[in-house]
């Protein structure tokens, strides 16, 4: 594809190599660079990488349109989105556990005056570890403590460590732990 690209395509895609053929209605959009074949800014990928590209693409099953939006912000091969719907329509995971879940309403709050007057929130795990993330509402500043134990003391000494906070909101995820908040 190269040499076509730099010599220049022919005028009509008749007789034209069939592996090529596919590129043809965005022929004045590729450019070679150092090798690599572009269309415009994004790279066109070969068919011997659309697979493990694929695979890549949709390592955080985010769902086909996320991975649509994601590949077309740096890649391209003919079929693209054909081929990720096919490709996410086989993901075991995906099938199993789909994102079609209903979206929650925003939640409208009232801005606080000051900093820590209103805090979120919430219990995570990570590595096998508990961990406490707080949010203040009025500057979005987040803060993560380390949790020796998710029962209810070692959450009130996390507080504690806090300015006075006069309205907490705790997220609406139930926990699986025996963390009962104030």
């Amino acid at each position: 594809m190269n040499e076509i690209i730099q010599a220049g395509w022919p005028e009509k895609k008749n007789g034209f190599d069939p592996a090529l053929v596919h590129y043809f209605h965005v022929r004045d959009e590729l450019t070679v660079e150092e090798g690599v074949v572009l269309r415009g800014e994004r790279i066109v990928i070969p068919k011997s990488l659309r697979k493990e590209t694929l695979e890549e693409l949709h390592t955080a099953h985010q769902g086909v349109e996320s991975t649509w939006r994601r590949a077309h912000e740096s890649i391209y091969w003919p079929h693209m989105n054909r081929d990720i719907k096919e490709h996410i329509s086989r993901c075991e995971m995906c099938t199993t556990f789909p994102t079609r879940q209903p979206k929650e309403p925003p939640l409208n709050y009232e801005v606080p005056n000051r900093p820590w007057e209103k805090i979120g929130t919430d219990l995570f795990q990570f590595g096998g570890k508990h961990y406490l993330v707080t949010v203040d509402y009025f500057s979005n500043f987040l803060e993560t403590d380390y949790l020796s134990s998710t029962r209810l003391p070692t959450h009130k000494e996390v507080k504690k460590s806090h300015r006075t906070v006069r309205n907490t909101r705790r997220s609406s995820i139930r926990q699986r732990a025996t963390v009962r908040f104030t």
